[in-house]
């Protein structure tokens, strides 16, 4: 999403996407039927995870390591 100043922003938040986006946007409906074919919830790691994660840290300079979970629980342990 970008402000009106041009400032590019994430959604950190993830479940306030709804808040951003509203519900059913067309460019995140789209989005999410042209990955179902390649898979949505994988056991082990993906190169789709390496790639975030690189773009996480080049994003982000302050950051070593990344790590994608697939629950709270999963993440406090």
């Amino acid at each position: 999403m970008d402000t009106i100043d041009g400032k590019r922003m994430l959604d950190y938040c993830c479940a306030n996407g709804t808040n951003l986006f509203g519900y059913n946007h067309p460019s995140i409906k789209s989005a999410i039927a042209g990955q179902l074919d390649n898979g949505w919830l994988y056991s082990l790691g993906s190169t789709m995870e390496v790639e975030c994660a690189e773009l996480v840290k080049d994003r982000i300079p302050f950051v070593r390591k990344v790590r994608f979970l697939k629950t709270g629980s999963e993440a406090c342990n």
